[in-house]
């Protein structure tokens, strides 16, 4: 991508007067010049000119996935940010749904997850089973300003639940709860949208839920365990090391999946 940058009628590439990227090549123009990235390399040349190897460095944390990869749309998942000069690594899947979702907690069966009380924590996905605290999560937002949530969730032998939060009123209220910013249980209706591959129980009686709301009632700052149930039929529930239940229901004569390798 190219940018034309306008400046007096003067040799910039030679004199050193352009604004463009220390990785781009000034070419000048009459009048102006032209910022174009170096090969291997996408941006607009004054901004920015960002790899499209598997890593990438960017400015700041405030850089989210979703504005990289509105930067370009060919970079491929995994990219390093950067945060108040220091480098975080952080997970950015470029693919799933568009693309420009950042991983912040993964599960797998047979790999022990564990709490993370620091959104820096972000930096092990995926290469570790971790879950954020609501208080970790939290402080992610006061640095990266991101507007959705998507809960992801399958059994090989069962199905597949995987929603998006709405970009409306009603889906911010869900990104607020489970960011800690409050703890009202937010209402189902109207505040997700269900995925290509979706096709959980779960989603489909949302009308079903627990007071027809996200979460349990009971669940406090432990919220990302049971993120949406349908009372005694359907769950996602991450609860000890027994209870991982994804659109099933370990109980009572409710349909239950069991637990194998890869799951969830």
């Amino acid at each position: 991508m190219l940018k034309i940058c306008l400046s007096t009628d003067v040799n910039e590439s030679v004199e050193g007067l352009h604004g463009c990227d220390r990785n781009a090549i000034c070419d000048n123009t009459v009048g102006s010049y032209n910022c174009t990235c170096r090969p291997g390399l996408i941006g607009d040349g004054r901004n920015s000119c960002i790899s499209t190897s598997k890593k990438t460095a960017f400015p700041s944390l405030g850089y989210s996935c979703e504005k990289i990869r509105n930067a370009s749309s060919h970079l491929k998942d995994g990219i390093a940010l950067k945060n108040n000069g220091s480098l975080l690594k952080a997970y950015c899947d470029m693919t799933t749904e568009g693309g420009g979702w950042l991983l912040v907690s993964s599960v797998v069966v047979g790999n022990l997850s564990s709490l993370r009380y620091s959104y820096r924590e972000i930096s092990n996905c995926p290469n570790k089973s971790l879950l954020l605290t609501v208080d970790a999560m939290k402080e992610l937002r006061t640095h990266s300003s991101f507007t959705q949530l998507r809960f992801h969730c399958s059994k090989n032998k069962g199905r597949t639940f995987h929603l998006t939060t709405a970009a409306n009123s009603s889906g911010e209220a869900v990104v607020q709860y489970f960011s800690g910013q409050t703890d009202a249980n937010p209402k189902a209706c109207g505040s997700f949208v269900r995925m290509k591959d979706d096709n959980s129980k779960l989603a489909a009686y949302y009308n079903q839920w627990g007071n027809k709301e996200w979460g349990y009632f009971r669940s406090g700052k432990s919220r990302y365990r049971i993120v949406a149930f349908v009372p005694w039929k359907y769950m996602w529930n991450l609860y000890g090391s027994s209870r991982w239940e994804c659109d099933d229901y370990s109980f009572s004569d409710a349909e239950y999946f069991g637990l194998s390798a890869s799951d969830f």
